[in-house]
């Protein structure tokens, strides 16, 4: 069964998750999105030595949780901006493409977006140097005759 929330949006019934507020602990973490042993797990594919301690694993937890929160509130706005009951992966990637510069491959358009490719062949960046170096070295040739010369 599904009803409409406060902002609009068709939510589920659905007893079995647990329905807590951003910010807040819902108890011993069970239910949160990364648990710790996800994170253990994590830590052991990069490095296999390394031990963190727990507090560390909390704020990871913490962390990976409110980054999932603030992507779902912004994602739901940008659907109420399109005026739309349903939020799209289109939302969820302008979000995240905007805010912290991923792009998700395989939602969205068929193509990413093209960037430029910067020269970095040494004749380019003599070519830049040159200008530059010259108009400093003709800055101080020019200083150097424009002061008086104090003889007595």
């Amino acid at each position: 069964m599904a009803y409409r929330n406060e902002n609009g949006f068709v939510r589920s019934t659905n007893t079995t998750t647990p329905t807590a507020t951003p910010g807040t602990n819902t108890g011993d973490n069970d239910r949160s999105l990364l648990d710790k042993r996800a994170i253990q797990e994590l830590i052991k594919q990069v490095d296999p030595m390394m031990q963190i301690d727990e507090e560390v694993e909390d704020m990871l937890v913490q962390i990976a949780e409110e980054f999932v929160d603030s992507t779902l509130a912004a994602s739901c706005q940008n659907a109420k901006h399109r005026k739309s009951n349903t939020v799209e992966s289109k939302d969820v990637q302008l979000y995240l493409e905007r805010t912290y510069s991923m792009w998700i491959p395989g939602f969205g358009t068929e193509d990413p977006k093209q960037y430029k490719k910067f020269l970095t062949n040494d004749v380019l960046k003599a070519s830049l140097k040159t200008p530059y170096m010259s108009s400093t070295a003709n800055a101080k040739s020019s200083n150097s005759k424009q002061q008086p010369s104090q003889s007595t």
